[in-house]
């Protein structure tokens, strides 16, 4: 359910990895690592922002799903 400000919380917890770099050359966190987002949906839920907290100053979107 959102907050009052319309954001949800998402937290990704890493349950196992391949032990391979990522794209960046970082490696991938370790199983049970978690990292939180949070998630706002547009009124008619077609688009989403994903944000670094409950907060637009530090997001990225607007996210459209592909036909």
């Amino acid at each position: 359910m959102p907050d009052a400000g319309g954001f949800c919380k998402v937290v990704e917890t890493v349950l196992r990895q391949n032990g391979k770099m990522l794209c960046s050359g970082a490696l991938l966190e370790d199983p049970g690592e978690q990292s939180t987002r949070f998630v706002q949906f547009s009124p008619a839920r077609n688009r989403l922002l994903m944000c670094q907290s409950a907060s637009l100053a530090a997001c990225f979107g607007p996210l459209t799903r592909a036909d």
